[in-house]
């Protein structure tokens, strides 16, 4: 705020009229202001989704809503069964996801989840080496409570609104996108599923269509694979 105050009123610099959304690792969510000279107004991007590898696995709830916060149309979940994504909206304390999402929803965005159909036999398979028996009946209630909160959206008249489809594929990754076709605010969350490792332990990495442009178009172009292989339920 010094440094915004001391500048504010000298030629030739341009600062944010309204903070950028951030999180730090170990400190929390911020309110940042670039301060640049104008000839480099370039870091909108690259500062609120800076390109970054977690190598223990999934990223926190409040990471979670970092990326998210500022959505315009579309947020993405592709994973198996969405099934730690759906307690979000029942189990966990709802001012830390549940609300968030459900201001984003109601100003408009679309929440876009997408889990594999079980009845895909390959993807029976799949599972059946994961060892995990109950996971097919965990994925079914996982479903009924992504489906409630859809009814609740409809039901108060919310702008967006929250889908949910199955995918005819063998599981191959874990992603959490915001505008992911967006040309320039793209961005996500990407996890390769890896033989051997635990799926939320599977290093993760963050990427935006400005932080590291090639990567993202690759993983992008798998989430669209995800997209083709989908119906609405």
């Amino acid at each position: 705020m010094t440094v915004r105050g001391e500048v504010a009123g000298d030629a030739g610099w341009v600062i944010d009229a309204q903070p950028r959304k951030a999180f730090a690792k170990g400190v929390g969510a911020l309110d940042l202001f670039e301060i640049a000279m104008g000839a480099r107004w370039n870091l909108r991007d690259q500062l609120a989704t800076p390109f970054s590898v977690n190598p223990e696995g999934r990223p926190t709830v409040s990471e979670k809503i970092a990326l998210l916060r500022n959505a315009q149309s579309e947020i993405i979940e592709i994973g198996i069964g969405l099934t730690s994504f759906a307690q979000y909206f029942e189990g966990q304390n709802p001012g830390e996801f549940r609300d968030p999402i459900r201001a984003l929803v109601r100003g408009g965005v679309i929440l876009k989840c997408f889990a594999m159909d079980p009845a895909y036999e390959p993807g029976q398979a799949w599972l059946a080496e994961q060892d995990n028996v109950h996971y097919p009946t965990e994925a079914a209630l996982a479903k009924e409570r992504i489906l409630r909160e859809a009814k609740f959206q409809r039901e108060n008249h919310y702008r967006g609104s929250t889908e949910y489809y199955t995918y005819k594929r063998v599981p191959e990754f874990w992603c959490l996108g915001v505008d992911v076709e967006d040309a320039v605010d793209g961005r996500m969350y990407f996890a390769s599923y890896m033989m051997g490792i635990p799926r939320a332990a599977t290093p993760v990495i963050q990427v935006s269509r400005t932080s590291n442009p090639d990567m993202y178009e690759h993983f992008l172009t798998s989430i669209r694979a995800v997209r083709e292989a989908s119906t609405e339920t």
